[in-house]
């Protein structure tokens, strides 16, 4: 990778002020087989607003676990210490308020790009958008289910009557043993009740996501998003990719638009996994350029590398060794 930094580069260092995120003490184990692996034992890690750290690391060192941690994409183990955004622990927040962290307040970066093969780059750069805009309030999921299961009663029900006549008239009930025989017939309607109720309710549930993805589309909100996201994209170098599919660019401009999906919501972190270990030494120079501009913007960033040449852009530089954080 490159040792030198080049003319593009944005090297401002940040002024650092208040605390953004803490791992404290946090553990990991994994379970391999009947074997427990530790894989932290004990980190933890200060990040200032507006600070580029780099944790430094040989491979296996628990770089990526570290990561998944911090942005709540996997939890300590029960007594593993705690995450904490704002002064407030990950572990405490609601369902609902850890969805809004992961989707609006911390942006990734993977090695392997993982964009979406079907989608084209303007809508995977879109996707946390959608996420963003999916999160309904409650009282409208409700609706909506409640919806659902009226449609999926009032189609068991027209089915069931429909078909329950013709059963019951052909019934002989003085030749059978009534018990049995209606005990059966009520054991069958009742599963064709359910059965036709449950495909109704998911009908009416794919119809009302349907005509509200169609709606959302319409609506000023998302042409406001779907401008932010082609601003973006177009300030990466990719205004004549935005209707390509992942298949058709090159590794560095895959990364790119990984990049731009996770600014696109305007995260308070970004957290970068070994984003140019994946690319040449020229390209991987450039992604550092791109992640040094948005640094220099006051973008807070925490980046996993192996490589010292990658961590010295950083403001701080940070070593994982045998499950814990050192500064040297």
């Amino acid at each position: 990778m490159a040792t030198k930094t080049s003319e593009f580069e944005f090297p401002i260092k940040s002024v650092k002020t208040s605390t953004i995120l803490v791992a404290d003490n946090i553990s990991k184990t994994y379970r391999l087989g009947r074997v427990d692996v530790p894989v932290l034992k004990g980190a933890s890690l200060e990040v200032k607003e507006g600070e580029w750290i780099a944790v430094l690391g040989s491979s296996g060192s628990g770089k990526s676990t570290l990561l998944h941690l911090l942005g709540d994409l996997d939890t300590a183990d029960a007594k593993g210490g705690k995450v904490s955004f704002n002064g407030q622990s990950l572990a405490e927040m609601s369902r609902k308020e850890r969805d809004q962290y992961r989707n609006q307040s911390i942006g990734f970066v993977f090695q392997f790009y993982h964009l979406l093969p079907e989608l084209n780059v303007i809508d995977n750069g879109l996707l946390p958008s959608f996420v963003k805009a999916s999160m309904n309030p409650s009282w409208f999921r409700l609706a909506r289910w409640v919806g659902a299961i009226l449609v999926g009663l009032t189609a068991s029900t027209l089915y069931v009557s429909l078909l329950s006549a013709p059963i019951w008239a052909s019934l002989d009930i003085s030749q059978l043993l009534w018990w049995k025989e209606r005990l059966f017939v009520i054991v069958i309607l009742l599963l064709v009740a359910l059965g036709s109720g449950v495909i109704a309710a998911g009908l009416g549930t794919f119809l009302c996501l349907e005509v509200q993805s169609l709606l959302f589309r319409k609506s000023a909100s998302y042409k406001e998003m779907h401008k932010h996201a082609v601003q973006l994209l177009e300030s990466f170098g990719l205004g004549h990719r935005l209707k390509h599919k992942p298949s058709e660019l090159s590794g560095g401009e895959r990364q790119r638009v990984a990049i731009a999906r996770a600014l696109v919501n305007n995260p308070k972190v970004l957290l970068a996994d070994e984003p140019t270990g994946n690319l040449d030494e020229k390209t991987g120079a450039e992604i550092l350029d791109l992640i040094a501009k948005q640094h220099s913007n006051g973008l807070t960033i925490v980046m996993v590398t192996h490589d010292p040449a990658i961590a010295i852009r950083a403001d701080r530089v940070v070593h994982l060794h045998d499950g814990r954080i050192v500064e040297k």
